[in-house]
């Protein structure tokens, strides 16, 4: 429907193409899109009319900018999850026992509920233990994949601490055994997109990790990138959208899937939901796989958040719920 006109003003322009087959006169005639460094920035072009809709808002300002009476503040259909995912071979990240010093020692309550919203309510936020949705209301048919009986472990430093030291150990006495070195000093890289809300999170993330002796470098990845090209990054913040858990299970969690796990455990929990026969052993099939991630800590969880988008009160025919904007 839409032909990218060339320009070098920084932004993206959308020309309608008029040999479209399904045009109608009610298309716009030209869409433009402008990238913001930061929510804040885009949200004071909404308010001083230089732009007449904002994409994913940073969550704090959508629940500060809720109840307007010149803007409107729509949720996205589906809740996106946020989880650190190990992408190299480093050393650290094959052990078990460290994965999970790094689940104890971020306290991803305090930096979703402070950090993230600001102190404020969003339904459908919250701190998860596996890589499925556990949904936004009561009864929500999108959270059939998630284990509710699995509680998200939570922050506890010592236990971290721990483990860090076990870990190292563990790792020493492997690499004795090959006749390898090992380099007991933990330093990861931490590659997250070039957005808001992993920003925050990473920086808050590193603040937590740094007095269990782990360093974290922080890479922030090219514009529109979710993926590190370069291979520097030990683990990436990945933000995912999950709209049907037992076909997406496998995008996210198989190898050469968002994730990338090569867990035999883990893909062994994805041929049993193949070969599922109904819904309910697929249900049960994925509550396995939800437990396996769980305990091998495959992937590190962080938490669910419901995505906002905002428009003025110029702009109609935006719909309720979309899935995408």
């Amino acid at each position: 429907p839409y032909l990218v006109k060339d320009d070098d003003d920084g932004d993206t322009h959308f020309l309608v193409n008029p040999q479209y087959t399904f045009a109608a006169e009610s298309h716009p005639s030209e869409v433009v899109e402008r990238y913001f460094g930061s929510s804040q920035d885009a949200l004071t072009a909404l308010m001083r009319g230089d732009i007449d809709i904002v994409d994913y808002l940073f969550p704090a300002d959508a629940a500060m900018l809720r109840g307007s009476e010149r803007f409107t503040v729509e949720p996205y259909a589906l809740p996106t999850i946020h989880a650190l995912v190990p992408v190299s071979d480093n050393a650290w990240l094959t052990s078990q026992t460290f994965r999970r010093a790094l689940v104890y020692g971020i306290n991803r309550q305090v930096i979703l509920a402070s950090e993230l919203l600001g102190n404020r309510n969003l339904p459908g936020c919250q701190v998860i233990s596996g890589p499925f949705p556990p949904g936004i209301r009561d009864n929500d048919p999108l959270a059939y994949a998630y284990d509710e009986r699995i509680e998200a472990r939570s922050w506890y430093p010592r236990l971290a601490s721990i483990l860090v030291t076990l870990a190292r150990r563990e790792l020493k006495e492997i690499a004795a055994k090959r006749d390898e070195e090992f380099n007991e000093e933990c330093k990861l890289v931490l590659g997250y997109p070039g957005n808001e809300v992993a920003r925050v999170a990473c920086q808050s993330i590193a603040q937590y990790l740094q007095p269990l002796g782990i360093e974290i470098e922080l890479l922030e990845l090219p514009q529109g990138m979710s993926v590190d090209p370069q291979g520097r990054a030990d683990i990436l913040y990945q933000q995912v959208a999950m709209w049907e858990p037992v076909i997406d299970a496998r995008r996210l969690l198989a190898p050469g899937g968002v994730t990338s796990i090569g867990n035999e455990y883990v893909g062994m929990a994805l041929r049993r939901l193949d070969a599922a026969k109904n819904w309910r052993e697929a249900r049960e099939r994925l509550h396995e796989l939800h437990r396996i991630v769980h305990e091998q800590v495959s992937v590190v969880p962080l938490w669910q958040t419901v995505d906002y988008l905002a428009y003025s009160d110029r702009l109609r025919g935006v719909g309720s719920a979309p899935v995408t904007l």
